[in-house]
């Protein structure tokens, strides 16, 4: 019994090949960040929502606390207040530190579009 062993001539793939692939590629990734583009404002509208009911959040227990961070009515004062933070000197939050901590400069305009003063309160609304 003999065994006869063949040699598969594999040559891989053409340039044609390989360049039809890339193509198909470009054409599959063009595709997709046109889809995620579109995501993109709408990450950076909920991420302004979040900062500003975060902004409202500690205003309103700030507030309730006794400490006060109305700046002459005017909103970005009063905003650049609540991330500086505050403390009230007596009653029962004395010495607890309200404030807005990783809201950069660049978050501030964003947020202020869903914030608004009135009669002394700093109000959340959902559009902008």
């Amino acid at each position: 019994m003999s065994i006869k062993f063949t040699k598969r001539h594999n040559p891989g793939s053409s340039l044609f090949e390989l360049l039809m692939t890339i193509a198909l590629l470009g054409i599959m990734g063009a595709f997709a960040i046109t889809a995620l583009g579109d995501h993109t404002e709408a990450v950076i509208n909920t991420r302004d929502q979040r900062n500003a009911q975060e902004v409202a959040s500690v205003f309103s227990a700030a507030h309730a606390a006794g400490l006060n961070f109305v700046a002459d009515n005017q909103l970005e004062a009063t905003v650049r207040r609540i991330l500086q933070g505050g403390s009230p000197k007596s009653g029962a939050f004395a010495g607890r530190v309200f404030r807005v901590s990783l809201v950069g400069e660049s978050d501030i305009a964003g947020a202020m579009k869903y914030l608004a003063l009135q009669n002394g309160q700093l109000i959340y609304h959902h559009d902008s």
